[in-house]
């Protein structure tokens, strides 16, 4: 008998809410001596509206070759604003996280915590309410990020060398309570974040 996998959970929990995905799975295994001969890649693209959710795992034997994460992304105008990530600020902050920024509203620097290499404010993507929405959504899945980067997804065809926003975790959300909130919520404060853009 087949063993049902996370894997398959998250594709039946997206059917469930009427959301076609797309699956992909890819194993290799290289005969050539060394450790990295084995290499593991599964993914799971699902379209929903003009963004994407998607769940991957990669694993390589080589050292920094597996990465894990799941998220909501979707492309806007980057034109005014396209290098920032956004965390809940954290003790830890302080010694992990570099290129540090200050928005100079009390509200948002206080709740969290923006690394960027760009000159711009990033307090224009940021309206009180959604950071109310990351933080509360950041308390059921955690850790949560924001990300607004060129060319940051490479698996979705529409979305290489775009201006990417989204919302993602590192590790693989496929129970229906926390996909149900990350996919409501995080959609919409995708779709709020791409108008603060726009």
């Amino acid at each position: 008998m087949k063993e049902i996998t996370a894997f398959d959970i998250l594709i039946e929990n997206l059917q469930k809410r009427g959301i076609k995905s797309f699956p992909h799975r890819i194993e290799k295994s290289f005969i050539l001596p060394g450790s990295d001969r084995f290499y593991n890649l599964k993914y799971i693209i699902a379209p929903i509206e003009d963004s994407y959710f998607i769940a991957c795992d990669s694993f390589g034997a080589k050292q920094y070759t597996s990465s894990t994460y799941t998220g909501i992304y979707s492309a806007f105008d980057g034109s005014r604003f396209n290098d920032c990530k956004v965390y809940k600020k954290d003790w830890v902050d302080l010694f992990f996280r570099t290129n540090k920024k200050k928005t100079g509203i009390g509200y948002i620097d206080s709740n969290l915590t923006i690394t960027s290499k760009s000159t711009n404010n990033p307090a224009i993507l940021f309206k009180h309410n959604d950071i109310k929405e990351f933080l509360s959504l950041n308390d059921k899945i955690f850790p949560l990020k924001i990300i607004f980067e060129k060319d940051y997804i490479q698996i979705v065809e529409s979305l290489k060398d775009k201006s990417v926003v989204g919302i993602e975790t590192n590790y693989w959300v496929y129970q229906k309570e926390e996909l149900d909130l990350l996919l409501d919520k995080g959609l919409h404060l995708i779709n709020n974040l791409k108008n603060a853009c726009a």
